[in-house]
This record gives structure tokens, C-alpha cells and sequence, in this order.
């Protein structure tokens, strides 16, 4: 249609081509348009549910934490054979990698409304304000001019890498 319209006003037939164009036009999204609702049925096609994908989720990151939990049966191999492995730092791994699965059925069982106040989104929540007062420590002591322009990068560094893992991503929380 724009194409037929572009023609110059002089063009031979160029009305004719202009009613050509727009019916072809009108006529092609009325049959796709009023065919499609049954294509869709035919074909069988589903839209997104948000709680299938929460159930499914959970239980993909319960498959995931089982796997990664299955290394750490033998330490001694992933830290090296003289080393002994400190109980005490290998049960707060087990810990952090089952909270991400914890989450995620958090996430599958809660109505959306309750989850804005969950145990995790909370720990997020306190552990975000907790790394926002050490930032504004770490800008006063930047200010001072105590400590070594490195020192202060890499403490800045750490805090981005900190808050960037506790920032909710994708649209999921």
C-alpha cells in the first residue's frame, strides 16, 4: 500500500493501483486475522504458565543442587590430598548451595503477593542495606585518604560482585 501510494500523482492508473493495494491489504488481515484463533486451536498452542514454570524451575534447581552436592562428598579431592577440609566451611557450602533450590520452591508454593515478603527476598533485602551502609563506609574512608587507592578498589569491587549476585535479574525475583 505506502509502495502504491509513493507513485507519483501523474502515474497512469495510479488510483487503480492505490484500491488494488488497499484491498489486498484489508483483505489479507481480515482472513489472517479471523483464521487464526483456529489455527491456534488446531495447532494446540499454549500460552505461558507462570506456575508451571515456578514447579519447573524448583525442580530442575533441586536436580542441579543434587549434582552439586554429590561433589563435595569426597573434599579432599577438590581441595587437594594433604589438605584437610574444615567441617565447618564444607557444611556452609552445603548450606549456600541449597538455598537457591529453597528459593525457587519458595517461589513455586507462595501466592506472588506473599512472596514479596518471604524468608529469602528478606535475607536480600537486609544482606542489599547491610552492602549499601558498607559502601557509604567505604566512600568515607575513600574520602579520609587512609587507605591505598588499590585496598579501596578491590573493596569496591567486592561489594559491585556482591550486590550484582543479590539484585533480582530477568524479571524474576
Amino acid at each position: 500500500l505506502a509502495a502504491a501510494q509513493s507513485l507519483p500523482e501523474s502515474f497512469a492508473y495510479r488510483e487503480q493501483l492505490v484500491l488494488i493495494a488497499f484491498t489486498v491489504a484489508v483483505t489479507t488481515l481480515l482472513v489472517q486475522g479471523s483464521t487464526l484463533p483456529a489455527l491456534i486451536r488446531v495447532l494446540k498452542i499454549e500460552g505461558i504458565d507462570a506456575d508451571t514454570d515456578r514447579e519447573e524451575s524448583a525442580t530442575l534447581f533441586d536436580e542441579l543442587r543434587t549434582e552439586g552436592l554429590r561433589i563435595l562428598d569426597d573434599p579432599q579431592q577438590i581441595v587437594g590430598g594433604d589438605v584437610q577440609v574444615d567441617e565447618d566451611v564444607l557444611e556452609r557450602v552445603r548450606t549456600d548451595t541449597g538455598m537457591r533450590s529453597e528459593f525457587e520452591w519458595e517461589k513455586a508454593r507462595l501466592p506472588e503477593q506473599k512472596l514479596v515478603r518471604s524468608p529469602h527476598r528478606q535475607y536480600r533485602d537486609l544482606r542489599l542495606a547491610v552492602l549499601e551502609a558498607e559502601r557509604q563506609a567505604l566512600l568515607a574512608a575513600r574520602a579520609r585518604g587512609t587507605y591505598s587507592s588499590r585496598v579501596l578498589a578491590k573493596a569496591q569491587r567486592i561489594l559491585d560482585v556482591e550486590e550484582t549476585r543479590l539484585r533480582p535479574r530477568g524479571g524474576s525475583s
